[in-house]
Order: C-alpha cells, then structure tokens, then sequence
C-alpha cells in the first residue's frame, strides 16, 4: 500500500519573493486568441491511500481565464506540470534553466498552461524552491504548487497522486523540461477527450506521455495498476484507449544534458 498523507510546505513566504521581469503580456496573449472555452465533467476517480495537500492552493481570480468558474469548477480539465525529477544527466535542476524566451523553463511552462485558462498545479519536491522561483513573478503566485513527499517512483504514481487529489477533473500533464510547446498544441492536447481514453503527441517515432490528457474516468485502472507494481507509463498506456496528436518532432524536443540549451529553438506556430 502506497500512503501519502502530507506536504513539507515552503519556509519563505511567498510575498516575500522579489519580483522577476519576466514578461507573460505576449504568451497570455496569444493563449487569449487560441484557446476556446472547454469543459469536460468527467467521473470520479476510485478512493485509494495516495493523496496529496497542497501548501499554496488558491482559486482563480475572477476573469482569469476562459476556463473560468462561470464555465463550471468540478469536472474541468487541470494542468498539472512535473518538476520534481533529480535532473541526474542535466547535473542541475533543469525546471530553472533559462527558456530562449525569457524566465526559467518552469515560468514558461507555467504561464503557456496558465494561457489556456486552466488552473495550474506545479508537482514539486521539498527544498527544490519552485513555489519561491515562481512567486518572483507575480502573475505566476496563482499557480497552486504541491510538495510531494516520498515515495517518489516517478511519473506515473504523480499522476495517480494528482489523481486523487483532485477527483473527477481530466489532466493535461505536462514535463517541464519541454521548451517548444505553444498554445494552439496545448489546446489541441487539452481538448475533450472521450469516455476512457488518454491522447499522447507523437511524432510518428517517439510519444511522450508528459505531453497529454488523461481522463478522469481512468483514475480507477490508474490506481490498479499502481497497486500491481506498475510504475511506468510504457507498461501502463498499452492497456488504455489512447488518441495520437501527430506533431512534428520539434515538439517533443526535452532537455536532458546541458549542451541541449544551444540547440533549442522556440517554435513559434504549431508544429
């Protein structure tokens, strides 16, 4: 039986953090003009012992975002952003790594997912700093960050955790080491999704399961396999109906070793 009960939450105060010149007018902006209002009710995921508390959890403000309280709470897809990997081949947290468009690869993916009207929850680890390197920029403080204690096995039990924290609502889970996403494939990933089903970009050859939605009602097979041992998304996914997003490789650009800064380029349509 896997338990996670409680959340270390951050020492500094979050109004306390200096503010950052990073500049989220123009990537707001465009998420205004791409995105269209969707919302899903989906199914309430199976009760398990996995369970996360969130340090920081706030509500949108009102008229922040297309995906707003008017467009109705429960049920409404979430943007959940994985940063609390060790970063063991980058030998340096790579969610702080500069973005080619300003801010750290973190605050870029943050303010794209914040762009699409969802709320936004940051998956994080204690003593790593995201809810203090976020804070820096004020229109980021609305991101709900989450500490996760042990036991950390990886991407898919965070997705399980997410799962039961927040029952009933999609996923659009994303890496945060992904520095070519845009708007408009944000918006196509995030679409709603049919009973059951996950949708994964792909470029023919690689598919990333940190570039995709999950349907709520997918919480209960989740929490099955987690309990059988599964701990990958390459034993788990072969079970499920899945929708593939034909991208361009460009997209599914990550970064994993520091040299791969100097070959990234933002890409500024949709793949």
């Amino acid at each position: 039986m896997i338990l996670l009960s409680t959340f270390t939450r951050s020492v500094a105060p979050i109004m306390d953090a200096p503010s950052s010149s990073f500049d989220l007018l123009p990537i707001l902006k465009e998420g205004r003009d791409s995105f269209s209002p969707r919302c899903q009710p989906g199914g309430a995921g199976a009760e398990t012992p996995i369970r996360l508390n969130s340090s920081t959890r706030k509500s949108r403000p009102e008229g922040g975002g297309l995906y707003s309280r008017t467009a109705g709470g429960h049920g409404c897809p979430l943007a959940a952003i994985l940063c609390g990997g060790r970063s063991r081949r980058m030998g340096r947290d790579k969610a702080l790594l500069p973005h080619p468009c300003g801010g750290s690869l973190l605050q870029h993916t943050c303010a794209l997912a914040l762009a699409t009207g969802l709320e936004t929850i940051c998956l994080s680890r204690p003593d790593q700093g995201h809810r203090q390197h976020l804070a820096t920029v004020p229109a980021l403080r609305q991101v709900t960050v989450l500490e996760e204690c042990p036991p950390w096995e990886g991407p898919l039990l965070a997705l399980a955790k997410l799962m039961t924290t927040y029952p009933g609502h999609p996923m659009l889970l994303l890496a945060c080491d992904l520095p070519n996403l845009t708007p408009p494939l944000l918006n196509a990933i995030a679409a709603p999704l049919p009973p059951h089903h996950a949708r994964l970009a792909t470029d023919g050859e690689r598919q990333q399961p940190l570039l995709a939605s999950y349907g709520a009602d997918l919480a209960a097979a989740l929490h099955q396999a987690v309990a059988a041992g599964v701990r990958s998304f390459r034993e788990w996914l072969p079970g499920l109906p899945v929708e593939w997003l034909r991208v361009s490789s460009t997209a599914l650009v990550n970064l994993n070793h520091l040299q791969d800064l100097a070959t990234v380029t933002h890409a500024t349509k949709h793949p």
